[in-house]
């Protein structure tokens, strides 16, 4: 299928390889839309940008092959498209101490605000019949976090999704209670602590309804601060949902 688009048939609700030109000869290029509230494009389409899904698999001999994806992001911003993403993702078979293991790394950038350039460095832990679980560290533009998580195996639906954010002497942590995909993104609670103490509890509703949160003595929090709180609980739970999600699904199950 190298050379071949991937694009979004609205009347069957799928994606469908087309005749449409312009994929690299050595790659599957899959067509990104604008996404409605249930996770589908909405109608009618409407393109942002595409990704090149590029093999890099090598045959080692005598050792385990090297399976590895790479897949480049671009988006339709005007004046000038520019680069999203570059994402590697590759099987590490050598390393038999947790049973299956991977990593993913990914430099995403420059963004639009302030023209930053984020690196994810993302190693897999993938127990035969298990959730998945990983531990990804990221630092640029200034910043330097760390995300965990677990994706969910094939008996499971909940993830987990945490982040701890430190600038100078301070902290932010976030910690979720399972999380439930709904909607297009995952649904739930997430509890956050500011240099240590508890701070508020955020949670996302179902249906693709708002999100809320409250200090510990109940007490509803709005403004500015519920803003920054729904940023807080985007980062963890939407890099796992949009980013780590698939790819756990995609190159290990091959779904």
């Amino acid at each position: 299928m190298f050379g071949r688009t991937l694009e979004w048939d609205p009347i069957w609700r799928r994606l469908d390889f087309t005749a449409r030109a312009g994929a690299p000869s050595n790659a599957i290029r899959l067509m990104l839309y604008k996404n409605d509230a249930t996770g589908v494009p909405v109608v009618p389409k409407e393109e942002v940008g595409y990704a090149d899904f590029v093999p890099l698999n090598l045959h080692t001999g005598g050792k385990p092959d090297s399976v590895s994806l790479r897949i480049a992001v671009f988006n339709n911003a005007t004046p000038n498209p520019g680069s999203v993403a570059d994402i590697l993702a590759w099987r590490r078979p050598s390393d038999v101490s947790c049973g299956q293991c991977a990593s993913f790394s990914a430099s995403a950038g420059p963004v639009t605000i302030g023209n930053r350039t984020i690196h994810l460095d993302v190693p897999f832990q993938i127990p035969v019949d298990g959730d998945g679980q990983y531990a990804a560290t990221s630092s640029g533009g200034g910043l330097n976090f760390n995300h965990t998580a677990t994706l969910p195996g094939p008996s499971s639906t909940a993830a987990t999704a945490n982040l701890g954010f430190r600038f100078g002497s301070d902290s932010i942590i976030a910690t979720s209670g399972p999380l439930h995909p709904n909607s297009g993104r995952l649904i739930g609670q997430l509890n956050v602590t500011v240099n240590g103490t508890p701070f508020a509890t955020v949670t996302r509703a179902a249906n693709g309804g708002g999100t809320t949160a409250s200090r510990p003595g109940g007490q509803a929090i709005g403004g500015t601060d519920l803003r920054v709180l729904e940023g807080v609980f985007a980062v963890p739970a939407d890099i796992a949902y949009y980013i780590e999600w698939p790819m756990f699904v995609v190159f290990y199950c091959g779904c």
